[in-house]
């Protein structure tokens, strides 16, 4: 989508505060050092609204466990949309401040509830999170009764694709990455697959969907091999492995080692799962693996247990591809400054996600959950973020859009993520950037 057009509003907004909010909105958010302090009209605005002192967003972040890499680093996105917000407001003279309330969730859904209810306890009302889909699932109950607000940063399952539900996703679900990934697979030449996939509400919808696509692409899903994943501890994968093994062995006598490949529906267990293949079942790392958004850019997996199995399978993974424009590049490069690394895609739209949360506050003139329900989807679509337009649908999810791949491989004997190409929406097609 373009940088410079413009979504239309997708619901009509009755006030003038929240019409005007909203017209700055496409304005100034964005970080100070690109874009000049919005004008005093919206200090004024919200003064009137009544609104004074500091605001508590909360953030629902897996900061240990299997999506730990990825919690990690949008917790200092958040950290940078929060300071960013705050210098907008201070410039403009408004004593209006945000602060965020962080808790690690550790990707476990039962722990996702806790620490929402929490939170919840002390009054806090919009969120940012959780990360996994399996978290969102056990939780979005307790939040639609409570009228808790929710902007997920990277939840794709399509069974949360609910209208008039308190939860809101920047990036699209998994009915858009599952026609990515067959298409990725099948253009690659892989006519036969062997799926692993976690036994969760992400995995199993993400790898039943694939299959549906792949064979309408004409390939075969030889076996879908599934697991349930631990919360504490180191999983013990041997049984996949050895069903996934004879599957191999099988397929490869019948089709041919060049036509079969795996296809990993993971977090970054998979980096255990491929030191135990190493250890024991070296056959399947004669082919090559795909991936997901659950792994696409995971350090975890490049790390010194895992790497040089990961780049010999290639994990060729797919992940939601923010827009790349001048907002894009000033925050990677000031996420870098911050951090010392490169963000990953969520790190984008955690920062937006905070954008949203604050300005829909904003926009209401108070903390008040349902009432930020309501605007949310108007507020997210006449704001341009850096990874672009949210441009939510009727049910808050992002609406279908490409999607990055990337392969790990090793340079200057350095064993690390490559962005290898794009799949594009419109065209159903991979163009790569260099071969994988």
């Amino acid at each position: 989508m373009s940088e410079t057009k413009k979504n239309p509003m997708t619901m009509a907004i009755g006030t003038f505060v929240i019409g005007l909010v909203i017209g700055l909105v496409v304005m100034y958010a964005a970080a100070p050092t690109m874009v000049p302090p919005p004008t005093s009209s919206v200090v004024t605005t919200t003064q009137l609204q009544g609104m004074s002192g500091t605001y508590t967003i909360g953030a629902l972040l897996s900061l240990t466990g299997d999506l730990s890499s990825y919690g990690q680093r949008e917790k200092v996105a958040v950290e940078m949309a929060i300071s960013d917000i705050n210098s907008w407001l201070s410039s403009s003279g408004s004593s209006v401040q945000f602060q965020v309330h962080a808790e690690d969730t550790g990707a476990d859904p039962a722990v996702a509830l806790q620490k929402l209810q929490s939170l919840a306890a002390q009054g806090i009302q919009v969120y940012i999170g959780p990360l996994a889909s399996g978290e969102a699932s056990n939780i979005l109950a307790y939040a639609n009764t409570n009228h808790l607000v929710l902007i997920s940063q990277s939840s794709t399952s399509e069974s949360l694709a609910i209208p008039n539900d308190f939860l809101f996703r920047m990036i699209p679900t998994d009915f858009a990455q599952s026609k990515a990934v067959a298409r990725v697979v099948y253009q690659y030449g892989i006519q036969d697959v062997i799926v692993v996939a976690r036994h969760d509400a992400w995995g199993d919808g993400l790898s039943q969907a694939f299959e549906s696509r792949y064979q309408e692409l004409g390939g075969t899903v030889l076996d879908t091999v599934s697991y349930t994943p631990v919360t504490t501890g180191t999983p013990d994968f041997s049984p996949q492995l050895t069903q996934m093994k004879s599957d191999y062995d099988a397929a490869v006598t019948k089709y041919g080692a060049s036509k079969v490949a795996v296809v990993a529906v993971t977090f970054n267990e998979i980096s255990v799962m491929l030191q135990q293949v190493s250890s024991g079942y070296q056959e399947l790392l004669k082919t090559v693996w795909f991936g997901t958004d659950g792994t696409a850019g995971d350090s975890v997996v490049t790390g010194a247990g895992s790497g040089a199995a990961a780049a010999q399978v290639k994990i060729l993974s797919t992940v939601f591809a923010p827009t790349r424009g001048d907002k894009y590049t000033a925050f990677t490069n000031a996420f870098v400054a911050k951090y010392g690394g490169n963000p990953d895609t969520y790190s984008y739209t955690a920062y937006d996600a905070t954008w949203v949360a604050a300005l829909s506050i904003l926009a209401v003139g108070k903390n008040d959950g349902a009432a930020v329900q309501k605007v949310l989807i108007s507020v997210a679509n006449n704001y341009y973020g850096v990874s672009g337009w949210p441009d939510l649908n009727a049910n808050g999810d992002r609406t279908i859009a490409d999607y990055d791949l990337y392969e790990v491989v090793t340079s200057n004997s350095t064993v690390q993520w490559a962005h290898v190409g794009t799949w594009s929406a419109s065209a159903d097609a991979v163009s790569y950037t260099q071969t994988p």
